[in-house]
């Protein structure tokens, strides 16, 4: 399950936008803000910057958003595979050794 903060980070990434952000996202525009906050905080830097009024993404947030983003394509990934093997029962690692002796 990704972690609420990167899903609105991801999200102000595509419209650019606090205020939009928060609405799309049902939630307050400090508390978007509150989550950009810690996001720099726990990488170490600064994602966002204002030129004037217009927002745009930092070099480490176009790197995080790639890695967020493929972190978010192999969830739903994983969630379709377990999805469609839903009562298939695959071996153990135990029954896998036995296999082999």
């Amino acid at each position: 399950m990704i972690d609420t903060r990167i899903q609105t980070f991801l999200t102000l990434c595509r419209v650019m936008n606090y205020r939009r952000t928060a609405e799309l996202l049902n939630m307050t525009q400090p508390a978007v803000t509150q989550h950009i906050h810690f996001l720099e905080e726990q990488y170490g830097c600064k994602l966002f910057h204002y030129d004037r009024r217009t927002l745009t993404m930092t070099r480490e947030a176009e790197l995080l958003q790639r890695y967020a983003e493929n972190v978010l394509y192999q969830e739903k990934k994983l969630k379709t595979e377990l999805t469609q093997n839903k009562g298939v029962a695959f071996p153990s690692v135990r029954q896998k050794r036995l296999a082999n002796m």
